[in-house]
Parts: structure tokens; sequence; C-alpha cells
């Protein structure tokens, strides 16, 4: 168990395909049980650019091109700045964890980063929406925004 946040988190690819097949469980790809300050913040960059775009066309227009788009590049700062390792062994052995393996295999990195979004999505985005809450709505306000003057008007004398 890790001092902040837990164990790591198992995400399940299959089958164990290592030669001999020493997993009975499966082989399996390890994300941090928490978004890390890295992962968050890179995270952030990502819905920064998209989400400004996604309000652009509205609810009602979805674009499964940007949202593909949104998709990836979000998954990619999760298998990039989220994972810790996995249990994939080769001929001579345990294999050297790799994010680039991750990142050019969809049947590999898919189940990953989907399990990441499911497992930070709301970390990322639950203060985005309470910072979204409490701004100020257009429309009319009860009472004036200006600002009021302190000072008084004397006239001057002649």
């Amino acid at each position: 168990m890790s001092r902040f946040g837990g164990d790591p988190v198992a995400v399940s690819l299959g089958a164990c395909q290592c030669p001999g097949t020493p997993h009975e469980g499966g082989d399996e790809v390890y994300l941090l049980p928490r978004l890390s300050l890295a992962g968050g913040a890179a995270a952030s960059r990502v819905v920064a650019r998209f989400v400004p775009l996604m309000a652009e066309r509205g609810e009602d227009a979805q674009d499964p091109d940007l949202n593909a788009r949104f998709g990836l590049e979000l998954g990619k700062v999760y298998i990039q700045e989220q994972t810790t390792g996995w249990n994939l062994t080769g001929e001579a052995g345990p294999l050297p964890f790799s994010t680039e393996l991750l990142l050019s295999d969809w049947a590999t990195g898919r189940p990953v980063a989907d399990a990441a979004d499911d497992l930070y999505s709301k970390a990322l985005l639950d203060p985005l929406v309470a910072a979204v809450s409490t701004s100020s709505r257009d429309g009319p306000t009860a009472g004036s925004t200006s600002p009021s003057r302190t000072t008084s008007r004397t006239r001057r004398k002649r």
C-alpha cells in the first residue's frame, strides 16, 4: 500500500498472452489509485483545450471526431502519467514497463485509458463543475453591481 491513497488499481487486459501463461488472472496494467498532480495538471490542460470547442458546437450538435480526439488526448495523459507498471513477461522474464507499448497498441491501451477515465474523471471534473456553478450567470442581477460612490459632492464657492 502506498502512503498516498492505497494500492495500485489493476486493469485487466484479458487472458494471459505471456509465454507459458504464468498469470492465472490474466495480464494486468496498474494505475495509481488517485489522480497525481502531474496527471491532473496535464488532464486539466486537455479539458481546457477541448471543452470550449465542444461548447461552441452546442449540446445538440455532437461531433464524433471532436469527441474522439478529446478521448484520445485524455487517454494519452492517463497512460503517460497514471500507469505504474504491469505483470507482462517475455521469454527472458518480466518485461520492462513501457507506456510506449500501451500507446502503440489499441487493444492494450484502450482498456487502460477507459479504466483510468472511470477512476479519475470525478476528481478531474468536480472542481471544474463547482467553479462554473458558483460563477456569475448571464442575465439581470438583484440590485446594482456598480460600485457605490463614497465621496459626496460639494459645491465650490465662488
